[in-house]
């Protein structure tokens, strides 16, 4: 667990920080296409690292981030993308002992928070400038890659 969010965590630095590099060099990237072998790539190592370490969105971003999206459309792949990888958590976990009445009682409490959480993103997501939202996912994405480090450091010393 703590040597898959350490990686992690390193990817997405480096990814972020290539991104700041290309920028301040006004080096300009065309988007890049979506293409199959990428796509079963990133997207095996998103639900691997979902499972493993919950911290699926760092190789998502790799994979989505190039393709030069729209916000609502990145937005929206993202939801499904993790909506189905949760999904298909659901029968492991329940194996593992993971899912109980405990756990399904607190999901049942939460669940309006998820509901408001979801709606207040959308919302947020409509209303933010094209610029600043992948601002905001770029800034998330390294906010997320060193809490991963830190806790991948605090878990192996």
């Amino acid at each position: 667990d703590a040597l898959v969010k350490l990686i992690v965590g390193i990817i997405g630095l480096w990814y972020t920080a290539d991104l700041v590099w290309k920028r301040r060099k006004k080096t300009e990237f065309a988007a890049r296409p979506a293409d199959i072998p990428r796509g079963i790539f990133w997207g095996s190592l998103a639900g691997f690292t979902s499972f493993v370490a919950h911290s699926g969105g760092t190789p998502y971003q790799m994979f989505v981030l190039p393709q030069k999206l729209d916000k609502m459309t990145y937005a929206g792949t993202a939801t499904i993308t993790f909506t189905f990888i949760n999904m298909l958590k659901l029968p492991p976990y329940f194996m593992l002992g993971q899912i109980n009445t405990s756990s399904l009682q607190q999901g049942l409490y939460l669940a309006p928070v998820a509901l408001f959480g979801a709606w207040a993103g959308f919302r947020l997501t409509k209303i933010l400038p094209e610029k600043l939202f992948f601002r905001c996912v770029e800034i998330a994405l390294i906010l997320v890659s060193m809490t991963l480090i830190w806790d991948a450091y605090r878990a192996l010393v």
